[in-house]
């Protein structure tokens, strides 16, 4: 583990030794007292990291603590996610712990996100249990509990993969969630995990069409603008400010094969966002690098490319002149570098000029019901 105390500037090493250190929670009342969930189970500081001592009474053996959270009314009281042994909970800050996993049908648990205002309610989600990660059985998926951790109740309506890998809850509106998938990108719900729904226009899509994103962040201040770490396609940072409607990419800085693992922004300086990669640490700092305007023709594009996936063929561009994505029929599109226009067409030969283009211009290529849909749905 390392430590900044310089806002990313210089880090120094601290313990714990020896041991993989897969999860970290901070005390919000006393952030001295830092928690980290390792292969072996939890190691507590209360010095800020100087010194840790082993804190896993009540834990089986190599718990692999993947996440951890903290009750920030009551921050002795604390929950552990593990893989293939579920949830525990500590009232005592640390020194005991006890199974909490009543109804969790999924015990590999990847990522737990408490509720603020009633931190009696978390979630709890991870790893289907099969290697099948797009359906998984129905022990995968996301888990609520609104009795701090005594029962669980699966809450999946709406979401189409079961291999969650984080959760983000809007601080303000907390029955806001964000749920970043293992392949069907970024799902959100607006009714505290009753009902889910895809929130992914301007993810990006692999080769074989899933949306792999393994870290969500919120800001705090301003939770309408949150962020996405995936890895597709050498573009592996994403900004919605509009709480996950649209998406754009937000690389510049980044060096390619940047995987990022977990994202963090902390309430004092809200504008800045930590990444931790596979490369270390890289901070993005709001308007450093500016983010491109959703235009309109960005918005047709994004709505073809949502509303006919299955025709995606991948084509990497060879040069600034070929395209970088190719549909089969009935729907073609093509994204062009070469022209500071952008046009949409029809399979008729029409073609339909949209104005000067934001960012990189876009050639919209489907069929001529298409293009009248995607023209009525944003007022052409």
């Amino acid at each position: 583990m390392f430590k900044s105390t310089d806002g990313g500037a210089s880090w120094a090493a601290i313990g714990p030794a020896n041991t993989s250190v897969l999860a970290l929670a901070i005390n919000p009342a006393s952030p001295d007292t830092v928690y980290a969930g390792t292969q072996g189970g939890v190691s507590r500081s209360l010095d800020g990291g100087a010194t840790w001592i082993d804190t896993s009474a009540g834990l089986p053996v190599a718990p692999q603590v993947s996440t951890l959270a903290i009750d920030p009314a009551t921050p002795t009281t604390l929950y552990a996610g593990t893989y293939q042994h579920g949830v525990f909970k500590s009232t005592d800050g640390g020194a005991t712990w006890i199974a909490a996993s009543s109804g969790l049908t999924n015990t590999s648990v990847r990522t737990l996100a408490i509720n603020l205002a009633a931190p009696a309610t978390l979630y709890a989600a991870g790893y289907p249990g099969t290697t099948n990660y797009q359906t998984g059985p129905s022990g995968g998926g996301i888990f609520k509990s609104t009795d701090g951790g005594a029962t669980w109740a699966a809450v999946n309506t709406g979401l189409t993969d079961t291999h969650v890998t984080t959760l983000a809850i809007n601080p303000a509106a907390p029955a806001t969630l964000y749920a970043g998938t293992f392949g069907s990108g970024v799902f959100k719900t607006t009714d505290g995990g009753a009902t889910w729904a895809a929130a992914n226009m301007g993810l990006p899509l692999t080769p074989t069409g899933y949306i792999y994103v393994d870290a969500l962040a919120l800001n705090p201040v301003t939770p309408a603008t949150l962020y996405a770490g995936s890895w597709v396609d050498g573009v592996y940072m994403y900004k919605s400010m509009d709480g996950g409607v649209t998406w754009v990419a937000v690389n510049a800085g980044l060096g390619p094969g940047t995987l990022i693992l977990t994202l963090a922004i902390t309430p004092a300086t809200p504008a800045s966002l930590y990444a931790g990669t596979l490369n270390g640490v890289f901070r993005y700092d709001e308007g450093s690098n500016p983010t491109r305007t959703i235009s309109d023709s960005d918005r047709i594009f994004n709505y073809l490319e949502a509303t006919y996936p299955q025709y995606l063929s991948p084509a990497k561009a060879a040069s600034a002149t070929t395209p970088m994505y190719v549909y089969t029929p009935p729907v073609y599109y093509y994204r062009h570098y070469s022209d500071t226009n952008a046009y949409i067409a029809t399979s008729s030969g029409m073609v339909y000029y949209l104005g000067p283009a934001s960012g990189n211009s876009i050639l919209l290529l489907g069929t001529q019901a298409d293009f009248l849909g995607a023209a009525a749905k944003f007022g052409f």
